[in-house]
């Protein structure tokens, strides 16, 4: 009887040994996949910093601040007057979340709960709906115009139709997205 009970307290106590050396390691692999993802992020944002080598690499990514969002809007208000296009309308969107933040403070931060939690130099997109107006030629000067800008931009979901009640002129409709780094 003692050679049965003998293993399984000695099978208990390792396994109460072994049990919180099992927890630790799995939050140190719930760790190493937030740093690899952060990691990837960077390199990412590093690529697309490369890709564009007429940019400045210090103004590619704006400074977090509470000046950076009124600042993107005077810049685009006077790429739109330059280009002889009118700015008819800007909705940022909710604030997406840095790669090193939790999923579950980034579903919270999505839900409307919570602001995008600040980071420790991670870099966010922020993404806006932008709706201009204007003539094919100046329409054509603002893209331009936005692609030869200091900052890295990303135009996407573009869709430009007739003015409903300005012909000749043509509405875009259209996300822009632009990096700002925390910390």
């Amino acid at each position: 009887m003692l050679t049965f009970i003998l293993p399984l307290i000695a099978a208990g106590i390792g396994f109460l040994l072994l049990a919180p050396a099992y927890g630790g390691l799995k939050y140190a692999e719930l760790q190493l996949a937030d740093k690899q993802a952060l990691l990837s992020k960077n390199q990412n944002m590093l690529n697309i910093v490369a890709a564009y080598p007429h940019k400045s690499k210090a103004q590619a990514v704006a400074p977090d601040s509470d000046e950076e969002p009124i600042a993107f809007l005077a810049h685009l208000s006077r790429l739109a007057q330059e280009s002889g296009v009118e700015l008819f309308g800007l909705q940022e969107s909710a604030p997406s979340a840095p790669a090193n933040v939790s999923t579950e403070a980034a579903s919270s931060a999505a839900a409307g709960s919570a602001p995008a939690p600040e980071t420790s130099g991670g870099v966010r997109e922020v993404a806006a709906a932008v709706v201009v107006e204007g003539d094919y030629a100046s329409l054509l000067k603002f893209f331009a115009q936005l692609e030869r800008g200091e900052r890295i931009i990303a135009v996407s979901d573009l869709y430009i139709a007739p003015s409903a009640s300005r012909y000749p002129r043509l509405t875009a409709k259209f996300t822009v997205t632009r990096f700002v780094s925390g910390g």
